[in-house]
């Protein structure tokens, strides 16, 4: 409960979850009483995470690759939250500096592996 949540019906803050329906505020300030069963038969996006989520900047030699090719590449990386904003800076020639949100901070050596590898 608290977490922002969107379905393909409904958007808003999760406030409420009972037996056979489940609460939500959406960003009019409407309360959306919504049946479980919808819940259970439709695509749920988790829209952020009010835990575990925290935000890393990490030194990355780019070679030739833009900021861009870059930005595309740290999106690809399975332990950055790719719903949180991404941000790629050039520092030099060789390094970019990219501020990421990972999922959680057992992951950040995985992520500067990953950085390393590609």
């Amino acid at each position: 409960m608290g977490d922002a949540i969107a379905t393909d019906f409904a958007t808003g803050e999760l406030k409420k979850i009972d037996l056979s329906q489940s609460e939500l505020v959406n960003s009019q300030g409407e309360l959306v009483v919504i049946p479980n069963f919808k819940l259970k038969s439709t695509v749920l996006k988790h829209l952020y995470k009010k835990s575990n989520i925290q935000t890393h900047s990490f030194t990355v030699k780019s070679g030739s690759r833009t900021t861009d090719e870059i930005y595309q590449i740290a999106l690809s990386c399975p332990y950055i939250s790719a719903n949180q904003k991404i941000d790629v800076q050039r520092i030099n020639k060789q390094e970019v500096v990219v501020k990421a949100s990972v999922l959680d901070g057992v992951f950040l050596d995985r992520v500067e592996g990953y950085f390393a590898r590609v």
